[in-house]
């Protein structure tokens, strides 16, 4: 099995095969489409990479394979944000009638997400603070 260092530079080769010795970086905020049908595919696929920077790029794709291989699963999502990455993860793992537990001091975002979203229909919430020895 290849070390880190070998995964980490030859993972993302499948995810855009050039002979760049290094991968360019996409400095672009969106991506050109050539018609309104190519344009709507590329609005509705999911964790599409070539349509808006924060829904994904080139660049995530690669991270997200070099990720993967390093973690040893199928593959991995990389977020164009922290707050995008712990809604996600909140989103995907809190179901009616769970309960999360946060901390009292955390960034103002994270607190909006657990004080405002969370307490929909069948979801609580707790806040509490460091524990005392």
């Amino acid at each position: 099995m290849p070390g880190a260092s070998t995964v980490t530079v030859h993972a993302d080769r499948e995810t855009h095969p050039s002979r760049a010795v290094a991968q360019p970086i996409y400095q672009t905020a969106a991506f050109a489409a050539e018609d309104g049908p190519t344009f709507a595919a590329g609005a509705t696929e999911p964790r599409g990479e070539d349509f808006y920077t924060r829904f994904g790029n080139p660049n995530h794709a690669q991270v997200a394979a070099v990720v993967a291989e390093l973690e040893h699963t199928e593959t991995a999502m990389v977020t164009a944000s922290g707050m995008a990455a712990i809604t996600t993860a909140v989103l995907a793992l809190v179901s009616a009638g769970d309960h999360v537990i946060g901390q009292r001091s955390t960034y103002g975002g994270t607190a909006s997400l657990l004080l405002n979203l969370l307490p929909l229909p069948g979801r609580g919430h707790h806040t509490g603070g460091p524990a005392r020895s």
